[in-house]
């Protein structure tokens, strides 16, 4: 039978043991020595890298001032082309400026030009007109005087024999002695002209009442006596009512003979003569208004018309009868949106409710050419309620509250 000898270590022999032992001793050995090898190694190639990074970082400084030195050169570049086009810019602007100055300047002294024209024309007009004032103050100085020539037979002749050639002459002369005078203006006279023929008469300012609208003022107009002539700058100014009625003729906005249309058309229609004369009209209703000018009748007619057919969008104080209270409101238009006046809606928004100044067809209101809206009867220029006419306003707020005879 064949049998396993196991060795046991303990009885191996002392050289075998001794072996071993040198075997590892070498075996570790190699190990550290290729450690400390590997270290050395990796030591080298630390310091070489620490070399190269030594070597290469002037040229990497280098690089980088050199890359840096063009980013500035780029962007210095860049800010003097933005410079360079703004000048470009302002220089645009200036030689606009300047077109425009020249313009303004051409067009300064054009108006001034003009202005020194119109200021010529009214020095020439005012000298007319006060050598006229001193003519008509001293009459005697307008009449002009005939000087007899050397060659021509002497007044005393001319007076014994006024024969055709004579007089011919003294024409002549005449004439030619006026021609440097400007001529007065020809003074027609009109029908009525004055109080001889016994029309009544009131004063301006019983007229106008220094603007004030609850003074009941009157629309002025001039009348030359001529029927349907109502030319500027002749003729006498009247006032035209009507006493039995209460009612006081006004044109509507129009013309400068609505006054005297609206009182003849007034005395066909009430008074029983359908063919009424403007002289028959101004006799029944007429007053004559003395101490008036030209500026003071516009002045006056401004504020009844603006009575009459106030403007939209403008502001008018009003008084409150029933509140006594007056208060700032603001007209507000027949057509259209009342958006250009910062408001909303319009008028038709209060058709139902409007008043009956109003002219309606078939219980509507009526609108003409462009939507316009047209006054109902008697209530038109020259009609009994013409100063009844009612409009639609926007109220801002009181002025001031009568209350126990105290102003709040």
């Amino acid at each position: 039978m064949t049998g396993i000898v196991v060795s046991n270590t303990n009885n191996v022999s002392p050289e075998l043991r001794h072996q071993d032992d040198r075997r590892q001793f070498y075996s570790s050995l190699i190990k550290t020595s290729d450690y400390r090898c590997g270290l050395h190694i990796e030591c080298e190639r630390r310091q070489a890298e620490k070399k190269k990074i030594r070597l290469f970082e002037p040229i990497a400084a280098k690089e980088k001032a050199i890359k840096d030195e063009e980013a500035i050169d780029i962007s210095t570049a860049l800010a003097l082309h933005a410079q360079r086009r703004e000048i470009d810019r302002q220089l645009r602007e200036l030689e606009d400026r300047t077109k425009l100055r020249e313009v303004a300047k051409q067009e300064v002294l054009k108006l001034r030009s003009e202005w020194e024209q119109e200021a010529a024309a009214i020095d020439a007009e005012v000298a007319g007109r006060r050598s006229w004032w001193q003519r008509v103050e001293n009459p005697e100085a307008a009449i002009p005087t005939l000087v007899a020539l050397p060659d021509s037979p002497s007044l005393a002749d001319l007076k014994a024999k006024p024969d055709g050639d004579a007089e011919a002459n003294c024409e002549t002369r005449k004439r030619k002695q006026t021609d440097d005078q400007p001529e007065p203006a020809k003074q027609k006279k009109t029908k009525p002209d004055s109080n001889n023929h016994g029309y009544p008469t009131i004063e301006f300012d019983e007229v106008y009442h220094d603007g004030v609208a609850n003074g009941k003022p009157h629309e002025i107009m001039r009348y030359t006596g001529k029927p349907a002539s109502l030319q500027k700058g002749t003729g006498s100014w009247y006032v035209l009512q009507c006493g039995v009625h209460g009612l006081r003729f006004a044109s509507d906005g129009g013309t400068l003979d609505s006054p005297l249309r609206a009182a003849t058309r007034h005395w066909g229609q009430f008074h029983g003569d359908s063919d009424c004369a403007d002289e028959l009209a101004i006799s029944k209703f007429g007053k004559m208004v003395l101490n008036c000018t030209d500026s003071k009748v516009e002045m006056n007619n401004a504020m009844i018309l603006g009575l009459i057919n106030p403007e939209p969008g403008r502001p008018y104080v009003w008084f409150d009868r029933k509140h006594h209270t007056w208060s700032v409101v603001m007209v507000l238009p027949t057509g259209g949106s009342f958006s250009p006046f910062g408001l909303t809606g319009c008028f038709d928004d209060y058709a139902d409710n409007a008043p009956l100044c109003y002219l309606r067809v078939s219980g509507r209101l009526f609108r003409g050419e462009h939507g316009k809206l047209h006054w109902a009867q008697n209530f038109g220029a020259g009609e009994p309620r013409v100063r009844k006419r009612k409009v639609l306003v926007h109220r801002f707020g009181n002025l001031q509250t009568l209350e126990h005879g105290k102003v709040d």
